[in-house]
């Protein structure tokens, strides 16, 4: 009866380890949305993989018994994400040059700051997402200084998600963000934020379902906040 009951709580113990390794899984059990008998068999399935003796009855026992822990760090990213909002800017376009040409575009940048609308630098190059009205005048620079881009991409869409000032100590937010849209099979074609915007460039092709897939994101989340919180 001792080994018995030694074993359940070994099963218990390792069924707890399998649900708390996976946040997503966690999430799902908080809020009671996990079909018992199918995980059971997923779980029992990786157990007798690893040669570890259970029963399907200790294994659906052990998860019916297990308690999610209260709503802490590793609920974080889905509380930022709930107290984000979204907006979308369609029709932007993208400009890479070399960083011999930085000099050439930025001097001019001053001249066209409400159409920039946001600039990143690297190692070797420098880019430059702005609006449609702005783009034509930087290809113009570039040509008269027999400069060149090394990339040129128009039909982009820009969406900035405007969090609050909790995401920047709180890991894990841009991963979810970046997840959803990879999940969703949708590109992110350049990415970059600022103080505590996230901005993600997409092609217009994608513009409307990454906004709603996003959106749809901060809403499930709003939702999670409302009953857990």
């Amino acid at each position: 009866m001792t080994n018995n009951k030694q074993k359940d709580q070994s099963i218990a113990s390792m069924v707890r380890k399998y649900i708390d390794s996976d946040n997503s899984l966690k999430k799902c059990m908080q809020m009671g949305i996990v079909n018992v008998s199918s995980l059971a068999r997923i779980i029992y399935k990786d157990l007798q993989r690893e040669g570890i003796q259970s029963s399907m009855a200790s294994v659906s026992s052990a998860i019916k018994r297990y308690k999610p822990s209260d709503y802490g760090d590793q609920y974080r990213p889905y509380g930022v994400i709930a107290n984000s909002n979204i907006s979308l800017t369609t029709d932007v376009g993208k400009i890479v040059v070399n960083r011999r040409s930085l000099k050439t575009v930025t001097e001019k940048l001053s001249l066209i700051s409400d159409d920039v609308i946001f600039f990143s630098k690297t190692v070797n190059t420098f880019t430059i997402v702005l609006s449609k009205s702005a783009f034509n005048h930087i290809l113009n620079i570039l040509s008269k200084n027999n400069e060149k881009a090394v990339e040129i991409k128009t039909g982009l869409s820009l969406i900035t998600i405007h969090s609050t000032k909790d995401i920047i100590e709180t890991p894990g937010v841009i991963n979810l963000i970046y997840q959803t849209l990879a999940d969703n099979g949708i590109n992110i074609e350049d990415t970059t934020s600022s103080y505590i915007d996230t901005l993600l460039l997409v092609s217009n092709k994608d513009a409307g379902r990454a906004f709603n897939v996003l959106n749809d994101l901060i809403s499930k989340n709003q939702i999670f906040n409302e009953r857990f919180r």
